[in-house]
């Protein structure tokens, strides 16, 4: 294979230093949705507007959504997360079309 047909990221400096990164989420897609994972969350939009948010520190099994939880700091989180993962989607040319 041509290497100039290959893209992405080196990721070899991750393997000499852990706490580097080439990315700052994951994409997940099935087809009721799109999930994204960033260090310690995990965001869920589906096709029909439902959200979920899951600590992954505190809620490894993804128990407990927290989209309406009132607390500021997940509001916060949310919102981020929210805005990341649409310009991630906008980046690629993806939508979530019912």
């Amino acid at each position: 294979c041509n290497s100039k047909e290959l893209y992405g990221k080196k990721f070899g400096p991750n393997l000499k230093d852990s706490s580097k990164t080439n990315k700052k989420g994951a994409l997940s897609f099935n087809n009721t949705g799109i999930s994204y994972r960033v260090p310690g969350w995990s965001y869920i939009k589906y096709r029909d507007g439902e959200e979920e948010l899951y600590d992954m520190k505190k809620d490894p099994q993804q128990f407990t959504n927290l989209v309406r939880n009132k607390d500021s700091k997940v509001s916060e989180q949310l919102a981020e997360i929210r805005a990341q993962f649409e310009k991630r989607l906008k980046k690629f040319g993806l939508s979530l079309r019912k």
